[in-house]
């Protein structure tokens, strides 16, 4: 094969690779985009199931302090033998989340990727509200 057929050869594969990544990319781009807010949905519903199995075992809620403390260490109160939560994982943006404690409920908070209140796309928060008695498995 002549240099001159090998050069075409190799730009017609560049071009195929780059057209193939143009059909896939916007296809992949979207779950990307969501990545950050998927994991924050699940880390919240593991503090949100923590805190409900505190609170059915304890009749309280963990004190606004010593929250982390309360969930980590083994048997606070109850029968349930060990720590609720291993670790307290923090947001996708390595953030802590915000937990605000109320008499009758504790609201978690994880802000976007800008660490501000609202915002829109990755910059969105997200929130939960727990309620005693909603979402504890028997």
């Amino acid at each position: 094969m002549s240099r001159l057929k090998k050069i075409l050869l190799g730009t017609a594969i560049a071009f195929g690779v780059l057209f193939s990544l143009a059909l896939v990319l916007p296809i992949v781009k979207p779950r990307v985009e969501f990545y950050p807010r998927q994991m924050d949905e699940i880390v919240v519903g593991q503090i949100k199931n923590a805190i409900l199995l505190y609170h059915k075992e304890c009749g309280r809620f963990p004190d606004a302090d010593h929250w982390k403390a309360q969930l980590l260490s083994e048997k606070s109160c109850g029968e349930y033998s060990e720590a609720y939560m291993k670790t307290i994982p923090r947001d996708a943006w390595k953030r802590d989340y915000e937990l605000t404690f109320f008499p009758d409920r504790v609201q978690i908070k994880a802000f976007g990727r800008d660490g501000k209140e609202g915002g829109e796309g990755r910059d969105e928060d997200y929130q939960v509200v727990v309620v005693p008695g909603e979402g504890v498995a028997p």
